[in-house]
């Protein structure tokens, strides 16, 4: 059972832009980057073993040994995150919490959902002949109760919606948005996690 929640819902304001043809973001929300950062070393211990485990998992499974229902493993083509750290959003499956996307600029922009695929949860035992594959923005790939792909025009704002209470959202746990600009080659990919409680 989940703990009660202890805050009011958020909405986390990310501002999007484009410099030096690069797509950048920054939060907004007041306090967002401080209880981000809190939120992030409250997890970070069961992050890590999820990473470890999914790396794990991944190279048994590439020397033809069995990986069994509820373990975590990396989704075929990963291979790392880049080096450059930015703090994860963190989100309550208990609260409305949602996401907003904007930019002051005049750019349109589209962002897209999609599971961590370093931390691919197992619903079932996977095929040994079947990559392990995401999609995005439909089914698993999506934990919010809004349709994806979302689509910013001359920067106006865009909403995720709060996370669905389902138990296929809660043990996926770990996603990553996309934020793709037009006329940009490279996308923005910053985490979302859930949790329960505040």
């Amino acid at each position: 059972m989940s703990a009660q929640p202890t805050r009011p819902a958020r909405t986390i304001m990310i501002k999007i832009c484009v410099e030096n043809n690069e797509v950048n973001f920054e939060p907004v929300t007041p306090g967002l980057i401080q209880a981000m950062q809190q939120e992030d070393e409250k997890h970070s211990k069961q992050l890590e073993d999820d990473q470890s485990k999914a790396r794990a998992n991944t190279e048994k499974r590439n020397n033809n040994q069995r990986v069994l229902a509820g373990e975590r493993i990396n989704a075929k083509g990963y291979v790392k995150d880049p080096d450059d750290h930015h703090v994860g959003i963190h989100l309550s499956f208990d609260l409305p919490d949602q996401v907003m996307w904007f930019s002051d600029q005049p750019i349109n922009f589209w962002v897209d959902i999609a599971r961590d695929p370093e931390l691919i949860y197992l619903f079932n035992e996977p095929d040994p002949d079947k990559d392990i594959e995401i999609g995005k923005n439909e089914g698993l790939d999506n934990p919010f109760g809004v349709q994806f792909p979302l689509t910013s025009r001359q920067g106006a704002p865009v909403l995720s919606g709060a996370l669905v209470k389902s138990p296929e959202a809660s043990k996926q746990q770990y996603y990553k948005y996309t934020v793709r600009v037009e006329g940009i080659v490279k996308p923005l990919d910053p985490h979302i996690a859930g949790h329960f409680g505040p």
